[in-house]
């Protein structure tokens, strides 16, 4: 295993993700989003530890949601995967390569724009369902202001 930069706390399991001692404020959150991996170090939950280290794939992505949950990001990643690195950010990372280093693999990656549809989290069923309900909403408000409460100066003349 590769140096951490940080203190782990003692009854934290060991590998690659960890939390650094003493950091905590005892939010629970992290707890909340990856209860099989997160725990606490002592009955006063003054400080959470990894109870385990994430194995598969769906551990794995409770293991991101941790490190988005945590309040004051006292969670660490101490290994060296450049997907792990890239999805929890690299200010977590102990090992992350240099700003320098990031900026020369995305120049010669010579990454194309993504276009609008594909974006992640954008779908065209996305971009129809917004449509539908702005039509929808348009509707309901005409029905309620000029077919069911008329302005009584706009009705024809008898």
């Amino acid at each position: 295993m590769l140096e951490r930069k940080f203190r782990p706390h003692p009854d934290s399991a060991p590998g690659e993700f960890y939390v650094v001692n003493g950091e905590c404020l005892s939010c629970g959150a992290p707890h909340a989003v990856a209860p099989d991996l997160i725990g606490w170090a002592d009955p006063n939950k003054d400080q959470c530890i990894w109870k385990k280290q994430p194995e598969t794939e769906a551990e794995m992505e409770q293991a991101f949601a941790a490190f988005d949950a945590s309040c004051v990001g006292c969670y660490r990643y101490a290994g060296c995967d450049p997907v792990v690195m890239e999805r929890i950010g690299f200010d977590y990372c102990d090992h992350a390569p240099s700003s320098w280093e990031r900026k020369a693999q995305v120049a010669s990656a010579r990454i194309a724009p993504l276009t609008s549809y594909e974006r992640p989290g954008w779908t065209w069923a996305k971009g129809l369902r917004v449509i539908v309900w702005v039509g929808v909403a348009a509707f309901f408000l005409w029905l309620v202001f000029v077919r069911v409460a008329p302005d009584p100066r706009l009705q024809p003349l008898r």
